[in-house]
C-alpha cells in the first residue's frame, strides 16, 4: 500500500471544536510532487477546503472554536473559512478562489468546469510561465508593473507605470514607440510570443489632449486595485 492510498479522511470532530486540517502541509506535498515529477510542463494544484488550516504550516487559528479568526467588525473578513488568509498566494501564483456554499453547489459546479475548458485541439486552455518584456524609447525609463502572476488568462490585464526621463526634452509632435513582448507556456508545452507596438506623441504638459485622452475607467480600476 502507497503512503496516498494509505490517507484516510478524519472524520471525528471533537465537541467544541473544528476539524484537523492541515492545508499547509498538504499543498507543501503537492508542490514537492509536482517539482519533482512535472519539471518540464505546465501544472496546476486545486485545493479544496471547507474551512481554515488548524494544525501545522500555515495553521489560521487552532481548533479550539473559542478561538475566533477575526471579529466582524473587520472589513478584510472573507466569511469565516480563511479565504482572506488565503488571498496573497493564490494572487501571487495566478490562481483561482471560488466560494460556494457547498461541493454540490450548481454555481461551483460550473466554475470548475470552466477551468478545464479546451480549444479545437483538445488542449486545456491554460498558459503558464509568463513573461512580458517591454521596449522603448529612450525618453521612457523602465515601468514597474503591478503584481503579475507568472500564469495568464485571456482576460489578464496588467498595469504598467512609466516615469519619463528629464535628460532631453522631446519635442512636441515627435512620436515615441512602446513595444509589450508577452511570451508563454501553452497547456500542450508550446512556447507562444505575441508582440504589441503602439505609438503615441509627445504633448507640452498643459496640453489640451492629455485631459481628453485620459482614460477615467482605466484610472479608476487601477487606483481600486491599488487599495486592495
Amino acid at each position: 500500500m502507497t503512503a496516498i492510498e494509505d490517507i484516510q479522511s478524519s472524520t471525528s470532530v471533537k465537541t467544541g471544536h473544528r476539524p484537523i486540517r492541515s492545508t499547509g502541509a498538504a499543498i507543501s506535498v503537492a508542490v514537492g510532487l509536482l517539482e519533482g515529477c512535472l519539471i518540464n510542463t505546465g501544472s496546476r494544484i486545486m485545493l479544496f477546503t471547507s474551512g481554515p488550516s488548524t494544525i501545522g504550516p500555515g495553521m489560521i487559528v487552532n481548533s479550539d472554536l473559542g478561538n475566533s479568526i477575526r471579529t466582524h467588525r473587520e472589513l478584510s473578513k472573507i466569511l469565516r473559512v480563511g479565504a482572506a488568509e488565503l488571498k496573497y498566494p493564490v494572487e501571487t501564483s495566478g490562481g483561482f478562489m471560488i466560494l460556494a456554499e457547498s461541493f454540490e453547489s450548481e454555481q461551483f459546479s460550473k466554475c470548475l468546469h470552466h477551468m478545464f475548458d479546451r480549444d479545437n485541439d483538445r488542449n486545456l486552455k491554460m498558459f503558464f510561465d509568463a513573461t512580458i518584456k517591454i521596449v522603448t524609447t529612450n525618453r521612457n525609463r523602465d515601468p514597474w508593473p503591478l503584481p503579475f502572476s507568472r500564469t495568464l488568462t485571456n482576460r489578464t490585464c496588467v498595469e504598467f507605470f512609466f516615469e519619463v526621463g528629464n535628460e532631453q526634452k522631446a519635442q512636441a509632435g515627435s512620436a515615441f514607440f512602446i513595444q509589450f513582448i508577452t511570451r508563454y507556456r501553452y497547456s500542450n508545452m508550446t512556447v507562444r510570443k505575441r508582440v504589441t507596438t503602439v505609438s503615441r506623441r509627445w504633448v507640452p504638459k498643459n496640453s489640451p489632449e492629455i485631459s481628453s485622452g485620459f482614460d477615467q475607467e482605466v484610472a479608476a480600476s487601477v487606483m481600486a486595485r491599488l487599495a486592495i
